[in-house]
C-alpha cells in the first residue's frame, strides 16, 4: 500500500518553479518552535523558504537543523517564508518528501548529508 502524507502535490503556491526539481512532492503541517532561527538570514527571526528543519523529539516541534548527521533523518524543508519568529510556536507547511534544485536549500548546520535523509533529494536542474 502506498502511504502518502499531508498535502501531496499541493498546488497553487508557485513553489515548484522556485526550489523544486520535480512536480512530485509531499507536504506536511509542522509546528516550529518559537526559538527557531535562520542564522544565515537577516534578521535571523525571519525563516526562509528552503530552510532545513529537524524534528526535536524532546519538544515534539521542529527546529533549525544544527548538527547535520544526528538530525538529517528527520529533516524537512520549510515550504513558505515565516517572518518574525518570537517565543511563539508557529504552524507552517514543510516538504516531507521532494527533489530540490541544487543550491536552493538553506542549511544552518552547513553539514546536511542528503544520503542520511532519503526523502530529500537534491539534483542539478539547470
Amino acid at each position: 500500500m502506498d502511504m502518502t502524507y499531508g498535502y501531496k502535490d499541493f498546488d497553487g503556491t508557485g513553489l515548484s518553479d522556485e526550489i523544486l526539481a520535480s512536480s512530485h512532492y509531499e507536504m506536511i503541517s509542522i509546528t516550529i518552535a518559537g526559538a527557531t532561527r535562520d542564522s544565515g538570514n537577516t534578521p535571523t527571526t525571519d525563516l526562509r523558504r528552503g530552510l532545513l528543519l529537524a524534528y526535536d523529539s524532546g519538544s515534539g516541534k521542529y527546529i533549525e537543523l544544527t548538527t547535520g548527521a544526528t538530525e538529517s533523518p528527520t529533516a524537512v524543508v520549510l515550504a513558505e517564508n515565516v517572518p518574525g519568529m518570537d517565543a511563539t510556536d508557529v504552524v507552517s507547511k514543510a516538504f516531507y518528501r521532494a527533489i530540490f534544485k541544487s543550491g536552493k536549500l538553506f542549511d544552518d548546520s552547513a553539514s546536511f548529508d542528503p544520503t542520511l535523509c532519503p526523502r530529500i533529494s537534491i539534483r542539478d536542474n539547470a
